[in-house]
């Protein structure tokens, strides 16, 4: 799927991607573009650009589509309506580049200057205090409230009002999270933006990965499990590994 192959598609550069529950996959492009492909293959664009680069989507327990913008903040597709919040919607940052809907379908938006939380207007989490960082670059929930926060300066773990921090210097061996996943044995898996990858397990960080090990490249962008428990990872550099069984 391509612009040469369908020329309703905005633009080629891919930021962001999400499959809804109804089999839908949307994607959003640079410059504000956002598009899906329909289960049986059609493809249809949103007719309208959107304020800056689409850098995040998700999806709540209603059917909502929230959209983090690189410009212009939070967007929200309903029933074919599109709602869009910068300042007005509760939080003052520019660029939402990650996005959670939480076991209590709670939003919370990853932002450079924090995370923020609620509904439109949004409230600041009470942890930004703690986080080592303000540009927040991934998040991923958990059960009563858990949350982990990964920045551009380490990975902040929150549990009923505890933090842990990890970073190069505690267990993680970088600082700069990019994307974050849990697998089906409850590890946590946190890719870098140069570092390569880590594994968190019962709280202790208990594998590092690089292209020591056979990882394609130490910038890890994108991290998905298959069903047979093996770990896809998308490299910077543009290439792809499995890893299962401790081996690429």
């Amino acid at each position: 799927f391509s612009k040469a192959s369908h020329p309703q598609i905005p633009y080629n550069f891919i930021r962001s991607l999400l499959e809804d529950r109804s089999g839908r996959v949307w994607a959003g492009t640079n410059e504000g573009g956002l598009f899906h492909v329909d289960p049986d293959g059609a493809v249809a664009a949103w007719p309208e650009r959107l304020p800056g680069d689409v850098r995040s989507l998700c999806e709540d327990r209603a059917g909502r589509i929230w959209i983090g913008l690189a410009k212009g903040g939070l967007a929200c597709l309903e029933e074919d309506r599109l709602r869009c919040w910068g300042a007005d919607g509760g939080f003052p940052g520019e660029q939402v580049l990650a996005l959670l809907a939480d076991d209590r379908d709670h939003l919370l938006a990853g932002t450079n200057r924090g995370v923020f939380e609620g509904r439109p207007p949004f409230a600041p989490w009470p942890g930004n205090g703690l986080l080592p960082s303000r540009e927040v670059t991934a998040l991923l929930g958990g059960e009563a409230g858990e949350l982990w926060v990964g920045t551009r300066h380490g990975l902040l773990h929150w549990r009923q009002g505890r933090a842990r921090l990890y970073d190069r210097g505690h267990g993680l061996g970088f600082d700069w999270v990019w994307c974050l996943l849990r697998d089906r044995h409850g590890s946590i898996w946190v890719g870098s933006n140069g570092g390569g990858l880590a594994r968190i397990h019962r709280d202790e960080v208990v594998e590092r990965l690089t292209v020591a090990e056979g990882l394609l490249d130490n910038g890890v962008w994108s991290l998905i499990e298959d069903r047979e428990g093996g770990l896809w990872v998308g490299g910077h550099g543009g290439g792809v590994a499995r890893y299962r069984a401790g081996m690429f």
